[in-house]
């Protein structure tokens, strides 16, 4: 199991990791293609000329450059959409998450979740994520990378849970957020979609 090591109010906490899994949750069923003999089939790919088959393994990813020249992994540059070099940042287990910013939970809820993970954490850190007004938010990366996704604490009766998400970009609205356009008529504002 992974430890993770958070930072808060000038004290560590360390806090095992444990993926929660739908799988865990609710179970699977694995379907397995087999021949006339009973043998476990793979599956392949068929070349374009229809003359070669290609088995997993077969194909690699490649870089090339803007004139179609091949290029290393590590002659490659992360940049952002302006141009500017990016920073690789540590993994988030390779460090210690420091604990200093909350935030509301209509912010939380404007992410799209990627992973939710169960934390073996200790009792008084649970009381510190539970007693605060929000969620604590901080950069995450599983592994190495240029990007990191948001992390959040949550807690509930059952324990603490790290949910990674990124910002989904839309914005919530309500009923009093929507202009209805000029150019529809009265009648036609009052419409049930109901009565159809």
């Amino acid at each position: 199991m992974k430890n993770l090591t958070f930072r808060i109010q000038g004290q560590e906490h360390q806090a095992g990791v444990i993926k929660v899994d739908r799988k865990k949750l609710y179970g699977w069923i694995d379907n397995k293609a087999v021949d006339a003999e009973g043998r476990t089939c793979t599956l392949g790919s068929l070349s374009g000329d229809g003359l070669h088959i290609f088995g997993a393994g077969c194909f690699e990813l490649l870089y090339q450059d803007a004139d179609g020249n091949w290029l290393a992994r590590g002659a490659t540059q992360a940049v952002d959409e302006t141009g500017r070099l990016l920073e690789k940042q540590a993994s988030s287990f390779q460090q210690v998450i420091e604990l200093n910013q909350t935030v509301s939970i209509d912010h939380y809820l404007a992410h799209t979740v990627r992973a939710v993970y169960e934390l073996q954490a200790p009792a008084d850190l649970v009381t510190l994520v539970t007693t605060v007004d929000g969620f604590y938010r901080f950069p995450f990366n599983y592994t190495a990378g240029y990007s990191p996704d948001a992390g959040f604490l949550v807690a509930n009766d059952t324990g603490l849970f790290l949910v990674v998400g990124e910002e989904s970009g839309y914005p919530f609205i309500g009923p009093d957020h929507v202009p209805v356009p000029e150019d529809i008529e009265e009648d036609d504002a009052d419409i049930d979609f109901g009565m159809f």
